[in-house]
C-alpha cells in the first residue's frame, strides 16, 4: 500500500444523527499498475441508510464499499454520502487520496559489497544490497570460472589476485548487473596509496581529490566517501551535501599489491570567496515550532538574519521558536572578513501541520540506456510572461531518481547535470525537462497535483575530441554602475554545440566567471552561457592547425531573445540594494526616447505594483519603491511599448 497524503472536506448537516466518515487502502497489482483504492464507510448498515459513494466526476455508487480502479498514480477525489430516510439526516464527507507510484518495482538496482573470512583470507563474504530484494533471481560469476545463485553467497578463491566479481539481478520485470574488482588473498605491499585534496573554485562544498599513490601503470583505483557514495578512477571529484567533516578512503591494487588510506577531510571551511547558503535544521509542523537556521560553510564573518515576522538576529546561527502556523521568509546576510565581500540568500518555509504539504515533481535522469549515477538536479520557478527563472530546490538523483516534495502550484523548469565523478560525465550535456539544453526552449511544468514522470533524457554531447581549446569569461554586463564595477557570473554552464546546434563540450564557470574547455576536434563552434532567465548572444569562432586555441568573453547584458534576434541591452546590471527594505534602483541605458512599464510581481505572479514613465535616451537610474508591500522574494519586469519584455531582475524585500 503506497498512500502518502490526504485530506479531508467534511459537508454536515444540521442532524448529526449520520456520520459518513470512511477509510480506504491502496492496493498495487504486480507492484504497479492498476492501482486499486478500496473503500470501507464505518457505518455498515445497508437497510436504515443509503450509502452513495462518487469517484471524481464519475456516477455514483451505491453500496457500504467500493472498489475503484485507476491506471495511474496521481491525486484522486472520493465521496460519500449517507443518508437515512427515517431520520433525515444526511452528510457528506470527501477525501483527496495520493497514490504514490511504488517505485523500486520498476528498476533494479544491483549492488553489493564484501569482507573477508576470518578463517579463511581466501575466503569472501558477499552481501548482497540489491533493490528490490523480494523476488529476485540472482547469478554471480565470481571471476575464478564459477558460478553461485545465493542471494549472499561466500566463495573460496583458488589463489591471491584481483579477481572481476559480478552479480546480475532478475524480478521478472527487468535486469541490471553490477561488477566490481575484488582483491582476495595475501597481495605484496610494493606499493602505497596517497592522495591530498582542495576545494573548488567555485563551489567550497565540492572537493577536488588528486591521487598521489605509487602503485604502477596497471593499478586500479577506488573511492569510497562517507555517506555511501564512491568512485572507481585515478583522481575523483565529490560534491557534499553540507559543510563538515568527512571520511574518505582511497584503494588501490593490482596484480602485484594492494593498499589503502583513510583521511578526515573538512568541507566547507573559510576560503577566498563568501556564501550565504543555509539549511533549516526542525520539524516545522510541530506546534510550536523550533527550527535552527545553519550557514552551510563556516567561513569567518558576520551573519545577520532577517525574519518575515520581524526578528532580526546577529548571529552564526539562530535557532527560533514559531507558535504561530503560517509561511515565513528568512534571508541571511554574510559579510566575509577575510575576503570582504558580502552574500545574501533568502529562503521561504511553512510552519504548522502544511509544512509538509504542497505537490511533488519527481522522475527519473538518464544517461543514454543507463540511469545518471551521479547528478544534480535543479528545481527552478519560471514565469512566462517576465521570462525571469528562480531556483527554488536542489537535490541529487539516487539511483537515477530525483524528487521535489512540497512545492506549491506553478510553473517550473527542471534542470539536470551530471556531477564530475559520474561515468558518464564527459559525454553528456546538462539539460532541462523536454530534452533542451538551453532554458528558453525547456518545457515548462504547469503544477496543478503531483507529478511523477518528468523523466530527463540527458543530451548526448558528440565531439570526438582534439587538440583544440577554448577559455575565456563571463560578466553580467560591460556597463554595469557599481562598487565593484563589471561583476562576473559563477556557476553559469558554459555548452559549446556545432553550427547545428548540437551540444559537443560543457563546463562551469568559476568564482571568477571564468572557464575553460579542451580536448576539442578542430573546427566551427558556437559557445554561448545557459543562466536560467538571462539572455546570452552565442559567439561563433573556428579552431584550426593555425589557430588552436581561442579566447572569448561573454556578456550576460548583451541579450537577444530567443537566441535569434540581437537587442539592445536596455537594463544595465542587477537590482541595488538587493535586499532592501524602502527602495531599490535600476541602471538603464537608452538608445531613444522610450515608453517604459515597470512591473513588480510576487512568485505566484500577482502584480504588486505597477508604473509607466517615458524616459529619455542615455543613461539614467530608475527608483523603484518597495515601502509597505511586505517582506518576500518578487520579480521586477521591464516591458517595452510593444509588449516586449526588455529584462527581468529578482528583488528581495526585507522588514
Amino acid at each position: 500500500m503506497y498512500v502518502s497524503f490526504c485530506d479531508s472536506l467534511s459537508i454536515p448537516n444540521s442532524n448529526q444523527a449520520c456520520n459518513a466518515s470512511f477509510e480506504y487502502t491502496v492496493q498495487t497489482t504486480n507492484g504497479g499498475a492498476p492501482y486499486v483504492i478500496n473503500c470501507y464507510a464505518i457505518q455498515s448498515d445497508t437497510i436504515n441508510y443509503q450509502h452513495d459513494w462518487q469517484f471524481g466526476g464519475s456516477i455514483p455508487y451505491l453500496g457500504n464499499s467500493i472498489s475503484y480502479s485507476v491506471e495511474n498514480a496521481g491525486i484522486y477525489t472520493v465521496c460519500h454520502t449517507l443518508a437515512n430516510s427515517q431520520t433525515g439526516c444526511l452528510d457528506t464527507i470527501c477525501k483527496v487520496i495520493t497514490v504514490v507510484p511504488d517505485t523500486a518495482t520498476f528498476l533494479c538496482v544491483a549492488d553489493f559489497n564484501y569482507s573477508v573470512s576470518s578463517t579463511n583470507i581466501l575466503r569472501m563474504l558477499f552481501n548482497n544490497e540489491s533493490l528490490p530484494n523480494a523476488g529476485t533471481n540472482y547469478v554471480w560469476s565470481f571471476g575464478d570460472n564459477t558460478t553461485g545463485n545465493q542471494p549472499n553467497p561466500e566463495h573460496t578463491f583458488p589463489s591471491s589476485g584481483i579477481y572481476n566479481v559480478c552479480v546480475t539481478m532478475t524480478n521478472g520485470t527487468c535486469t541490471d548487473t553490477r561488477c566490481m574488482e575484488v582483491a582476495v588473498g595475501q597481495l605484496p605491499n610494493d606499493c602505497e596509496a596517497a592522495f591530498t585534496f582542495s576545494p573548488s573554485m567555485n563551489n567550497p562544498l565540492r572537493i577536488l581529490f588528486t591521487n598521489q599513490s605509487t602503485s604502477g601503470d596497471s593499478a586500479n583505483y577506488y573511492w569510497n566517501f562517507e555517506g555511501g557514495s564512491s568512485a572507481f578512477s585515478f583522481n575523483a571529484e565529490r560534491t557534499f551535501p553540507v559543510a563538515g567533516i568527512y571520511e574518505v578512503c582511497l584503494y588501490t591494487y593490482s596484480a602485484n599489491c594492494q593498499d589503502s588510506i583513510c583521511k578526515q577531510v573538512s568541507v566547507g571551511q573559510p576560503g577566498g570567496d563568501c556564501s550565504a547558503e543555509f539549511v533549516i535544521n526542525g520539524f516545522a509542523s510541530a506546534s510550536p515550532a523550533t527550527l535552527q537556521f545553519i550557514p552551510s560553510t563556516n567561513q569567518q564573518g558576520t551573519h545577520e538574519w532577517f525574519f518575515s515576522n520581524g526578528i532580526v538576529v546577529n548571529g552564526v546561527s539562530p535557532t527560533l521558536i514559531f507558535s504561530d502556523t503560517g509561511n515565513y521568509n528568512v534571508c541571511h546576510v554574510f559579510t566575509s572578513t577575510q575576503s570582504n565581500c558580502t552574500d545574501t540568500i533568502c529562503k521561504e518555509f511553512t510552519v504548522g501541520p502544511n509544512a509538509g504539504g504542497g505537490f511533488t515533481i519527481a522522475g527519473q535522469v538518464f544517461a543514454g540506456a543507463n540511469y545518471a549515477d551521479w547528478a544534480r538536479v535543479k528545481l527552478l520557478r519560471f514565469d512566462p510572461v517576465s521570462l525571469a527563472a528562480i531556483v527554488v530546490s536542489e537535490t541529487y538523483t539516487d539511483s537515477g531518481y530525483y524528487s521535489f516534495p512540497g512545492i506549491e502550484a506553478g510553473i517550473y523548469l527542471v534542470k539536470a547535470a551530471l556531477l564530475e565523478n559520474s561515468n558518464y560525465y564527459s559525454n553528456y550535456v546538462p539539460t532541462y525537462f523536454g530534452s533542451q539544453y538551453y532554458w528558453f526552449n525547456a518545457e515548462p511544468i504547469n503544477l496543478l497535483s503531483n507529478g511523477w514522470s518528468y523523466n530527463i533524457s540527458l543530451i548526448y554531447a558528440s565531439n570526438p575530441g582534439g587538440p583544440g581549446t577554448i577559455g575565456g569569461n563571463i560578466n553580467d554586463d560591460p556597463f554595469r554602475i557599481s562598487a565593484g564595477g563589471v561583476n562576473p557570473v559563477s556557476n553559469a554552464d558554459i555548452i559549446i554545440t556545432s553550427t547545428q546546434d548540437e551540444p559537443q563540450r560543457w563546463t562551469v564557470s568559476d568564482l571568477n566567471g571564468e572557464f575553460n574547455v579542451s580536448n576539442l576536434a578542430y573546427g566551427t563552434y558556437r559557445l554561448f552561457a545557459d543562466l536560467a532567465g538571462q539572455i546570452c548572444i552565442p559567439v561563433e569562432f573556428t579552431l584550426s592547425e593555425d589557430v588552436p586555441s581561442v579566447n572569448i568573453a561573454l556578456s550576460l547584458g548583451d541579450g537577444i531573445t530567443g537566441i535569434v534576434e540581437p537587442v539592445f541591452a536596455t537594463l544595465q546590471g542587477e537590482l541595488f540594494p538587493n535586499p532592501t527594505s524602502r527602495s531599490s534602483q535600476l541602471s538603464l541605458n537608452l538608445k531613444e526616447t522610450e515608453r517604459l512599464r515597470f512591473k513588480l510581481l510576487d512568485v505566484t505572479g500577482k502584480s504588486i505594483w505597477e508604473n509607466t514613465q517615458l524616459l529619455n535616451p542615455g543613461k539614467q537610474t530608475i527608483t523603484i519603491p518597495v515601502d509597505g508591500i511586505g517582506s518576500g522574494i518578487y520579480i521586477l519586469s521591464v516591458i517595452g511599448e510593444d509588449n516586449r519584455v526588455v529584462g527581468s531582475r529578482k528583488l528581495t524585500v526585507i522588514p
